[in-house]
């Protein structure tokens, strides 16, 4: 799958964080590059599979490209992230792993019933996402 991201993907240090920028980078374009964006906990597992919810510290994904990308951890279950500017080249990057084309698809579709993004945040004490996978394509997912 062919997905557009700024000029400097190209030093992410795996498909899994060229991915995510690919991710930001379509969302940036179409809701603004001049606000931060918020991203809980749990949907960061699913973005780096490097990624566990007790790593404390410092924040392990995308260092190689915090010159042009913010991305940090805010809170016990909250990470934030943003461009450092908008007018960046675009170029196109091949996405070859079957559970990243999985997730692209599933975030499209969540786009297209308004469910993706939201306003504002319910509040960093929040424990549980109302946002569930069905069971099956949990499966699906884990078995990639």
């Amino acid at each position: 799958m062919k997905l557009t991201a700024p000029w400097w993907v190209e030093y992410t240090a795996n498909e899994d964080e060229a991915f995510f920028i690919a991710f930001a980078w379509d969302l940036a374009k179409r809701e603004g590059f001049n606000c931060a964006y918020y991203l809980h906990v749990g949907d960061m597992a699913v973005f780096f599979k490097e990624h566990t919810h007790t790593y404390i510290g410092n924040v392990r994904e995308l260092r190689t490209v915090q010159k042009w990308f913010k991305f940090g951890k805010v809170a016990k279950n909250m990470w934030r992230f943003n461009f450092m500017k908008s007018n960046y080249r675009e170029v196109e990057i091949e996405i070859t792993n079957p559970k990243l084309i999985a997730i692209w698809l599933y975030l499209e579709a969540k786009r297209q019933d308004g469910t993706l993004l939201h306003d504002k945040h319910l509040g960093i004490q929040q424990r549980w996402r109302k946002n569930q996978l069905p069971e099956d394509l949990k499966t699906w997912l884990l078995d990639r």
